[in-house]
């Protein structure tokens, strides 16, 4: 405990020799002129206190330094990453231009040419406009039903040619046909009836009852009635 106190701050003050005023030396603004006496312990609780006071901003700053350092890295990460989420809003911006002029051909690109040059269908005449197709304007084609599931199936045909046998050349690209079918898939229907035992004594039902069986497509046969539809 003694290297705490600090000796010079219980020393008197320097006086003059014949007057026992403050030394010249120490003129100046009266707070550095006057001097405080404490005791000990109080002297001893303040550099304590200013110890602790320089450890917690000491920690303070290193907590700060750390801080803008984890700001920086995100900063960093989340501009990559809004540029890696831009790249592919494009992408599928462009996979959706790409389906729509595959889906309806020319007809989205003069809705297109419509929507950004702003030009409008001339003005109808009075007659009276007739139901369905015009003549002369472009149907919209077969709707595909892309609702429902697809199975890709790949022929191939003759490799040689028909009249002189030479062999044909395979090229890059398939021509594609589209057909619904309507697969029919067959399951085994288990029936489990309950049965019930006999609980009056009159007799018109045997011991042991169950419900009659569904009705079959062949009397004590395998096969169901729904196969009567296919």
């Amino acid at each position: 405990m003694a290297d705490l106190l600090d000796t010079s701050a219980l020393q008197p003050p320097d006086t003059d020799a014949g007057s026992g005023s403050p030394s010249s030396e120490n003129s100046g603004h009266p707070f550095e002129v006057a001097q405080v006496t404490i005791s000990k312990r109080e002297h001893i609780e303040l550099r304590a206190r200013a110890k602790s006071y320089q450890s917690h901003h000491a920690k303070a700053l290193r907590r700060i330094r750390a801080l803008e350092q984890r700001n920086r890295e995100l900063t960093e990460h989340y501009k990559a990453r809004e540029a890696e989420l831009l790249a592919q809003l494009e992408q599928a911006k462009a996979e959706v231009r790409g389906l729509r002029q595959s889906h309806f051909g020319g007809n989205s690109e003069r809705a297109q040419t419509l929507e950004t040059t702003g030009q409008e269908r001339p003005a109808s005449s009075g007659k009276k406009r007739s139901r369905g197709q015009q003549p002369g304007s472009s149907g919209h084609g077969r709707s595909r039903l892309t609702d429902l599931p697809a199975r890709e199936e790949h022929l191939e045909g003759e490799r040689s040619c028909p009249q002189c046998g030479e062999p044909m050349v395979p090229i890059a690209g398939t021509r594609e046909t589209e057909t619904v079918e309507i697969e029919v898939k067959a399951y085994r229907r288990v029936i489990k009836r309950q049965r019930y035992a006999r609980g009056c004594q009159c007799g018109c039902l045997p011991a042991v009852w169950a419900p009659p069986p569904p009705p079959q497509l062949i009397p004590r046969g395998k096969l169901g009635i729904s196969l009567a539809c296919v």
